[in-house]
């Protein structure tokens, strides 16, 4: 998923994921999920909402509503696991604590192997190789993002830890830090396979059953619009990747489930497919068929990758974009290209 960015009054800052950034050292930020800015300083304590400014002290502010901050998609979830599994796994790693919050477990797994990196959903796991007396608890992490987690990636020797660092992990040539995660935990077997089972079909699992999915959806009264960002249903899609699915199937997003045509879901389902592993591949959510605009899709500028999320006008009939509450999120439609059935 691209980043979002709003501007807070008074604050010569931007603001993303609960981070403030200065317009100079924008230039430096990498794709969401990651942040190895060194003009960027960390949030200091998530939970308190004390956020530094650079050369300044922590401030406290109550952000805007209209900041309408993103957790981030599941494309960006996949691709960190990605992105994990190739630099770490197979390898003894050295794991720490430097905020202090996952000491006890970190000393449980440090110097032993990790085996491989997955995800689900917007949900990450490292599967640790057993060691003999740490029962199971010990073998697998997982972690959350939410609002306000990130990872920064190092060429080691790793810096010193920036902020409130959940956890360290090093390897063999790199290491990585987890900030401000809403979830970073030990996992039992039976515990892992109960958050499976809650967790609806995830779109870029090759093992995924549509027609799970189907029956959920064409049983629910619930409009379309709220069931995608229901994770028990499908597990991975956001707001933006809801709003650009519909407009592209001409769904309207208050449609009821139960009055969704099978050729309709199908629509849906593929094209969640599809873009999810556009967003991994270019770790950014892109819905507009870069050939239109004469451009590859790595070249797209931010404000050309989608064609409803946050648009004042219809990209493909000009028509005006409506904008309302839906499913707790704000929804974004073209009601004369998305016509209720």
């Amino acid at each position: 998923m691209g980043r979002e960015w709003c501007y807070i009054p008074e604050l010569p800052t931007h603001i993303v994921y609960g981070r403030l950034e200065t317009q100079d050292s924008r230039k430096n930020r990498l794709p969401n999920g990651y942040d190895s800015s060194p003009l960027l300083r960390e949030r200091d304590k998530t939970e308190s909402g004390n956020l530094y400014l650079l050369g300044k002290p922590s401030v406290d502010f109550i952000v805007p509503q209209a900041a309408d901050f993103h957790m981030p998609e599941g494309h960006t979830i996949h691709r960190i696991a990605r992105d994990h599994q190739r630099a770490f796994s197979g390898q003894k790693l050295i794991v720490t604590s430097p905020q202090g919050r996952f000491e006890d477990e970190a000393a449980m797994l440090s110097g032993r192997k990790l085996k491989n990196v997955s995800a689900h959903g917007k949900h990450l796991f490292y599967h640790w190789t057993p060691k003999r007396g740490s029962g199971d608890l010990a073998n697998l992490v997982h972690v959350h993002l939410g609002l306000y987690g990130k990872f920064r990636l190092h060429k080691n020797p790793a810096p010193e830890p920036r902020g409130a660092v959940r956890v360290r992990m090093i390897g063999d040539e790199k290491a990585f830090d987890l900030n401000g995660p809403t979830r970073c935990e030990l996992l039992s077997k039976d515990d892992y396979k109960k958050l499976l089972d809650r967790l609806g079909q995830d779109p870029l699992n090759p093992e995924a059953d549509p027609e799970v999915v189907w029956h959920r959806i064409h049983r629910s009264r619930a409009a379309i619009g709220t069931l995608l960002l229901n994770q028990s249903v499908i597990a991975g899609l956001g707001n933006i990747y809801r709003a650009e699915i519909l407009f592209l199937t001409g769904t309207h997003p208050e449609q009821s489930g139960s009055s969704l045509s099978r050729d309709q879901f199908d629509k849906i389902w593929k094209l969640s497919v599809d873009l999810l592993k556009i967003g991994v591949r270019y770790n950014r959510i892109i819905t507009v068929d870069p050939t239109q605009l004469g451009k590859s899709a790595s070249r797209l500028k931010r404000d050309e990758r989608l064609l409803v999320y946050k648009k004042l006008h219809c990209t493909a009939c000009g028509a005006k974009i409506r904008k309302w509450t839906l499913g707790a999120r704000t929804m974004y439609a073209c009601e004369k290209c998305q016509r209720r059935s």
